[in-house]
């Protein structure tokens, strides 16, 4: 593992009162990120009126933001905790509840920027000091948008987002008794995520309970 900061209470970076550390991380994040980590910082903790998600992201500050993720999730572990911490205060800012008009587009595309994150950082992170907590916060939250993303229509439901949660979940957490570190530790922390999914119809719902216990107001109506 490298050598880095000493960061405590890494959960505080994705809580409501993030704001008041996330400044922390513009001198540990690689050097040739930093300038662009602290503007987007700047970006995403300065959003006001509460933009579709998905709007957001297709815009030219939503490709700078995507461009700059993916260079973070390339990095060392503090760049990553950075990356999850933009990715937090996005699911915050902007608004990604699927409304009267039944519209997925925008919990879909939060929760692929959450997976390409646990892609990457999600079995190494999970025995990590710094990044446990934070994969399964990020964990919680990915499966509350897809299941966002399935109830979305007004009738109905969309079962692909369900159907690519459901396995890639999965294979993040294993199954039975061969549970992965990411299982593991949300079996020990939010015991009721993993009870059903299995099921055929809501999978995802004990995940979102628990999300929601965590993260009451990230519910994609904008927290801000």
């Amino acid at each position: 593992m490298e050598a880095g900061p000493r960061i405590i209470e890494p959960m505080q970076f994705l809580s409501r009162g993030a704001r008041l550390r996330a400044r922390e991380l513009d001198e540990w994040v690689r050097v040739e990120l930093r300038e662009e980590f602290a503007a987007m910082r700047t970006e995403l903790f300065g959003l006001r009126g509460c933009p579709r998600t998905a709007d957001w992201l297709d815009g030219a500050e939503g490709q700078r933001c995507e461009r700059l993720l993916n260079e973070l999730r390339g990095g060392t572990r503090v760049d990553a905790l950075a990356a999850l911490t933009l990715c937090f205060q996005l699911a915050r800012g902007s608004g990604w509840s699927p409304g009267l008009r039944g519209d997925a587009r925008s919990a879909e595309r939060l929760g692929a920027v959450l997976q390409d994150w646990l892609r990457v950082w999600g079995a190494r992170g999970a025995e990590d000091p710094l990044l446990s907590e934070p994969v399964l916060a990020a964990t919680l939250l990915y499966a509350r948008t897809m299941r966002t993303a399935w109830r979305a229509p007004l009738l109905g439901h969309l079962e692909a987002p369900q159907l690519r949660a459901r396995q890639f979940l999965g294979e993040l957490c294993g199954s039975g008794g061969r549970r992965t570190a990411v299982g593991k530790g949300l079996e020990l922390r939010f015991s009721r995520a993993l009870q059903g999914l299995s099921d055929e119809d809501d999978p995802l719902a004990g995940f979102d309970e628990e999300c929601g216990l965590v993260f009451p107001q990230l519910d994609g109506g904008c927290d801000e």
